[in-house]
């Protein structure tokens, strides 16, 4: 792939995902396997709240047994990294992944 089409899938993955938010895991990783959360379309409602405000309140950051369960079966809006720009590339990877 040439540089004008890693440009473009970049684009469209940044547009795919936007707002996107970058959050550190309340548990450091333990659940979700890293310790960066990138919450994809951030705004958008889940549970009566937007994303951001939810997993900043339940899922992945309730108490111990919710966000074990969060993390057996996550949503494809969360992606998780060892920093918090690779929990962003993560999920643009599946935002690509989610078009393709």
């Amino acid at each position: 792939m040439g540089r004008f089409e890693d440009r473009t899938m970049i684009q469209y993955s940044l547009e795919a995902v936007h707002p996107a938010t970058i959050v550190q895991d309340r548990y450091g990783g333990c659940y979700s396997g890293g310790p960066w959360l990138a919450i994809s379309r951030a705004d958008k409602m889940h549970c009566g709240r937007k994303r951001a405000d939810w997993v900043l309140a339940a899922g992945p950051s309730g108490d111990d047994r919710e966000a074990a369960a969060f993390w057996q079966s996550p949503p494809d809006w969360i992606a998780v990294g060892d920093t918090s720009d690779a929990a962003l590339v993560n999920l643009l990877s599946e935002a690509r992944a989610l078009r393709d």
